[in-house]
């Protein structure tokens, strides 16, 4: 059977690329036909013809051009030879086999297996739910046996691994976990880790490599997939992989701490590669009332590459407005950039402004800026004149809601911060608030932190627990005191916190660091080591935060060495002494046998510390005996039968007892952290700052809260009875 004259008259679009070629077109007009065996002997016997495409005229696919892929282009036109090897003369694609040959006229196309997406950072920090996906763009079948991947992740195909056309495999770094076993095309684990910060990945044919690239948790590169849910997926497989306008952060759902599209299409595939948000700005920064706010855009393209551009925009306080478009005029800023702005109409006070940008390209695509799956997916502004006075840090909260201006209607939160004194707020919008246990929980995007941290936890003004309505001030005042009196612990502090921009909803509330990675930074303690949690909330196994994919054996290890006194080398043991100090001091009963976090520092002698948490309980009994952290026996509560798992080895030692006796006189000594003047002053000013914020409060509400005034005076009143009792009960047990 003759194919003289075959044409390419139809092809799937799912495996056509405009970089793509055809076996056997060597001279590149879209067809096989015998006048590509006569290029090609006029290029070998140095005719003026060069081969623009040297894979499209290696007909028979060895990787060399000689006589041979003439004759193969020949037998398969006039005989009835085989299909040329894929990429044959029926359906342009990509060249499959890694080879020193190339196209001069598509010197940066992708091959026919790509990186298709990355999971670096999943929700939770789970690494254990990281992977790596390659696709196979072309329409055959491929075999990845031979390939490998080498960066900070390693892992080799050594048997055959056939991936469909078209299809997708992943490389993860734990198989046997129940979420990846309803995906058939998979491997691993593979060694090594995908750093959280940026990492590179070269994926490999042989010593061939066929991509590579950096990717990083910064501008350029997409920040939604750096641990909020999403995944990192290429938009376009034809673009460079190296190349940051071809990935974007996952725009599919993310459920529980499942993120991306594991071995499906990427759900952002198609969104535009160009232009990335390269700039922008609000003017003024922080507006009042009366005032219009100019905002501007700058894109990483010509302005010729622009159809037109609108800005979208609402207004969220107690309700969120519609969405509303104004258009915007093109500028110059003396760049090679396109740069539009325009000017949204002034607004009420104690208002969050959103808004984002939509692009029309003058190709006919469009795109909205910032992505949908970015964190926060809109630029925000704050609007208020300064009517909120206090004399605590004033925190405002925007509920968790959906936005129009995202394609997806995320949910997500906004928060304000002003402090005393500051001339502007802080703007912290995009930020996680959710309910827990003891109130909510308040977590802020990387790069946007407040004073360095990442989450804190919101007490109810009201309370709750065990203490009622005193726990609140307990657990500020108990904080408070532990980082005086030297102890590792986190930071508790009053805020006004105005619900929505509704001045008539404003509390006085206690925010509380989280225990986390930012926290140990913060404190000059390596932040990459094994984190744990002990409450009763967790049946009193502890609750492995960190590095959970190495499972719980470092908890297993401090506790043979514990058993076998083996103390020095494994515990801080002025971690431990401090711990049981002031929790003495401040009766923590309930932080011996649980409500603690425990930290192994794995830097080369790094030992475990203890951190407090939940202080809900303190101040309350003035007996509590200084043998409690040995035995659990007290006077008001009794914990003998749980296990104590730091303190009690600690205590045994009678050497080690000595020095936590010595530490207890020295805080209660006048002039000491603990002594009566230096803790009752505290408490008188805390007491005076909170009443004094109260009056501004109600001054500005019109209205008197007197059963704020007597939450107040209650708590202050019983733990400065607490301490006048305390101290000198501690002090004759000492004597």
């Amino acid at each position: 059977m003759q194919r003289v004259g075959i044409f390419l008259l139809c092809f799937s679009p799912l495996f056509l690329g405009a970089q793509d070629f055809l076996r056997g077109d060597a001279d590149r007009d879209g067809r096989v036909l015998v006048t590509d065996a006569i290029y090609h002997l006029l290029a070998s016997f140095g005719a003026d013809v060069r081969l623009r495409c040297e894979d499209a005229a290696d007909s028979n696919d060895d990787g060399r051009l000689d006589l041979s892929d003439v004759v193969t282009t020949l037998s398969f036109l006039f005989t009835d030879a085989p299909e040329l090897p894929f990429p044959g003369a029926f359906a342009r694609g990509p060249d499959p086999s890694c080879d020193a040959l190339g196209c001069a006229d598509r010197p940066r196309s992708a091959p026919a297996i790509v990186l298709s997406e990355i999971h670096y950072n999943p929700a939770g920090a789970d690494e254990r739910l990281e992977f790596i996906e390659l696709h196979n763009r072309t329409g055959v079948d491929l075999d990845l046996r031979g390939h490998r991947i080498s960066g900070g992740v390693r892992f080799s195909f050594v048997e055959e691994t056939v991936v469909p056309a078209g299809g997708y495999f992943l490389v993860v770094k734990e198989p046997g976990l129940a979420g990846w076993r309803r995906l058939d095309l998979k491997a691993g684990p593979y060694t090594g880790f995908l750093a959280n910060g940026g990492e590179r990945i070269r994926l490999l044919d042989g010593d061939c490599e066929l991509e590579s690239l950096r990717y990083a948790d910064s501008f350029p590169w997409p920040n939604g997939a750096d641990g909020y849910g999403p995944s990192l997926e290429r938009v376009d497989v034809e673009s460079p992989a190296e190349d940051p306008h071809s990935w974007r952060a996952s725009s599919a759902p993310v459920v529980g701490p499942w993120g991306g599209t594991p071995g499906a299409p990427n759900a952002s595939a198609g969104t535009p590669t160009h232009p990335l948000l390269a700039a922008s700005r609000a003017t003024p920064e922080h507006p009042r009332s009366p005032d219009a706010v100019t905002v501007e855009l700058g894109l990483d393209v010509p302005a010729a590459a622009i159809e037109s551009a609108t800005v979208r925009w609402q207004r969220v306080s107690g309700a969120v407005t519609d969405p509303q478009t104004l258009g915007m005029e093109l500028g110059d800023n003396g760049l090679d950039w396109a740069w539009f702005s325009a000017t949204i109409p002034p607004g009420p006070s104690s208002t969050l402004v959103r808004y984002n940008f939509r692009v029309e390209l003058a190709d006919g695509s469009a795109v909205l800026l910032p992505h949908t799956a970015e964190s926060p997916p809109v630029l925000s502004y704050f609007v208020e004149d300064g009517e909120t006075v206090s004399r605590l840090p004033i925190l405002w909260l925007f509920a968790r809601r959906a936005s129009g201006l995202t394609e997806n209607r995320r949910l997500f939160a906004g928060a304000v911060i002003r402090e005393p004194g500051a001339e502007a707020p802080q703007v912290l919008d995009g930020v996680d608030l959710r309910s827990s246990r003891g109130g909510l929980t308040l977590k802020f995007l990387k790069g946007a932190e407040y004073r360095g941290d990442r989450s804190v936890k919101i007490v109810p003004e009201r309370g709750g627990g065990g203490s009622g309505t005193r726990a609140p001030h307990m657990e500020q005042l108990g904080f408070e005191l532990w980082r005086d009196l030297g102890g590792l612990a986190p930071w508790a502090r009053w805020f006004r916190v105005v619900e929505n921009g509704d001045a008539s909803r404003q509390s006085q509330r206690v925010l509380i660091e989280h225990i986390n990675e930012r926290f140990f930074a913060l404190n000059g303690v390596d932040p990459d080591g094994d984190l744990y949690k002990l409450d009763h909330y967790n049946g009193f196994v502890p609750d492995k935060k960190t590095h959970r994919e190495t499972g719980n054996e470092s908890y297993r290890q401090l506790l043979r060495a514990l058993a076998s006194d083996d103390l020095e080398a494994t515990v801080d043991l002025d971690s431990v002494r401090s711990y049981s100090v002031i929790s003495e001091l401040l009766d923590n009963w309930d932080g011996f046998h649980q409500n603690y976090y425990f930290y192994h520092d794995l830097t080369p002698g790094g030992r475990w510390r203890v951190i407090p948490w939940d202080l809900d309980q303190v101040f309350g009994c003035v007996t509590f005996p200084i043998t409690f952290p040995l035995d659990g026996r007290g006077t008001c509560v009794s914990r003998a039968a749980d296990r104590r798992i730091f303190s009690e080895p600690y205590h045994r030692r009678a050497d080690l007892d000595a020095l936590y006796r010595d530490a207890l006189r020295g805080e209660i000594d006048a002039g000491g952290g603990f002594s009566e003047e230096t803790v009752l002053g505290k408490i008188d000013a805390v007491e005076s700052l909170l009443l004094e914020d109260l009056e501004l409060l109600e001054a500005q509400l019109e209205a008197g809260r007197g059963a704020r005034r007597a939450q107040i005076l209650d708590a202050c009143r019983a733990i400065r009875s607490y301490v006048e009792r305390r101290v000198p009960f501690l002090r004759g047990v000492l004597e």
